[in-house]
């Protein structure tokens, strides 16, 4: 993995890395350790590198440190597709707005509306637009 961000490194002036999240259910609970000490490598190793790390605990934990189940898929290990998703575009927007500046996000619309899927669920296609797809679409609503 270190591997493919110095190679990114040496492409693009900004790389950013999500930490990973945190999990619910009897597995995450299990790996919460193994999550925070990964979470902990990635700082040390990547910061040297100039990688930007986007930290999304705080708005998958509610108070006193509690996976926020809302936000995560019915498994509750993996990310919610739609809640979930936007909690990720959200830190995302952040860390981009810190990175180029507030006029990144567009004046008042809601940032990332429009987000490249990396490959559909619902048609198997890779690399179209969210809104492109029509079965991806009606479940934004």
């Amino acid at each position: 993995k270190m591997g493919l961000v110095t190679t990114l490194k040496g492409v693009t002036r900004h790389v950013l890395v999500f930490k990973l999240v945190p999990r619910g259910g009897p597995l995450g609970h299990a790996r919460e350790g193994e999550r925070l000490s990964l979470n902990s490598l990635l700082v040390r190793k990547l910061v040297v590198l100039g990688v930007t790390i986007v930290n999304v605990d705080h708005l998958f934990l509610s108070r006193g440190n509690v996976v926020n189940l809302g936000k995560l898929a019915f498994d509750k290990y993996h990310v919610c597709r739609v809640r979930g998703i936007q909690c990720l575009a959200f830190a995302l927007s952040k860390a981009l707005a810190k990175l180029f500046g507030n006029s990144i996000l567009g004046g008042c619309r809601a940032p990332f509306r429009r987000f490249r899927v990396h490959r559909c669920p619902r048609c198997g296609a890779c690399g179209h637009w969210g809104g492109v797809c029509v079965q991806f679409a009606a479940l934004q609503h």
